[in-house]
């Protein structure tokens, strides 16, 4: 596979300090960029940082006066723009998916923790949640503990994923409690709960409910049973959540112009497929 040219910015906090940098990397995807500079930032002596922005470059625009960090690798301006602390972002996009530089209608600093309810034409019911990376993996299995049964687990794989306009949902029926969902979940974190390319649902019988983890990395409920979306939403307002109207609410899906990725340590679609055909899983169609 070729490799491609990013640009990476970033922003973080050293010595009671914020500032942002900008480097640029060889890479052959998106999640391999991130991860090439993640690797560097970790060396470095940092309170926190995050990714801002990724998005692809011309090689011929590397300016003439950067610092190369690894030889025709990794680059970066030698100075950075500095900012009070105090206005540091707090919330943290989920791994998978990343914003770019091209203006959309909100800033980053638009994000924040909280959560949506809405029905559908069809009388379905709809809860979206925005968190932040840190409380991603226990917040979706919090809510799959007040799932009363729970039916079928599947993995739904995006169809602009390596291969165009091939949509495909992989299912297993033997992950069908919250314990073994959640050990093959975090033996393969970085394939499922970190990728950009797919959406992982767990299904209950009870009210049809789904409870995806979607591409954008929103846990996004859909059910019949206004029972549960009451039990969730008090669940979410004693876990600190705000409840914003339609209006207000924020997503990175809407109003971003935004990439999604795969970690560096992850599979391709092919590798993730064999993996979880060796798993129990199948390939589901519509009959």
């Amino acid at each position: 596979m070729k490799e491609n040219f990013y640009t990476v910015l970033i922003e973080a906090v050293k010595n009671e300090e914020a500032f942002v940098k900008v480097f640029w990397v060889f890479a052959q995807h998106i999640g391999e960029a991130i991860g090439i500079v993640e690797a560097y930032l970790n060396t470095l002596d940092l309170v926190k940082f995050r990714i801002e922005e990724v998005d692809p470059a011309d090689r011929n625009d590397l300016p003439t006066d950067v610092i190369e960090l690894e030889h025709n690798k990794l680059y970066c301006t030698e100075a950075g723009y500095s900012y009070p602390i105090e206005e540091y972002p707090d919330f943290n996009l989920p791994s998978g998916v990343v914003l770019s530089s091209e203006e959309g209608d909100y800033e980053y600093e638009a994000l924040t923790e909280g959560y949506l309810v809405y029905e559908d034409e069809d009388q379905i019911q709809h809860l979206e949640i925005v968190v932040d990376q840190s409380r991603l993996f226990d917040l979706y299995f919090d809510i799959g503990e007040l799932l009363k049964s729970i039916r079928v687990f599947w993995l739904r794989l995006a169809d602009d994923w390596e291969v165009d306009g091939t949509l495909e949902i992989y299912a297993n029926e033997s992950l069908n409690d919250l314990v073994r969902i959640k050990q093959f979940v975090m033996d393969n974190y970085e394939d499922i709960f970190r990728s950009g390319f797919l959406t992982a649902t767990i299904y209950s019988e009870e009210g049809a409910t789904n409870l995806n983890l979607d591409e954008h990395k929103i846990i996004h409920i859909l059910t019949q049973s206004k029972d549960l979306v009451a039990e969730i939403k008090d669940f979410l307002d004693k876990s600190n959540f705000q409840h914003f109207d339609a209006e207000n609410f924020v997503s990175v899906e809407y109003g971003f112009h935004h990439w999604h990725y795969r970690p560096i340590q992850s599979k391709d679609r092919a590798e993730l497929i064999e993996l979880l055909l060796k798993n129990g899983f199948f390939l589901w169609k519509r009959e």
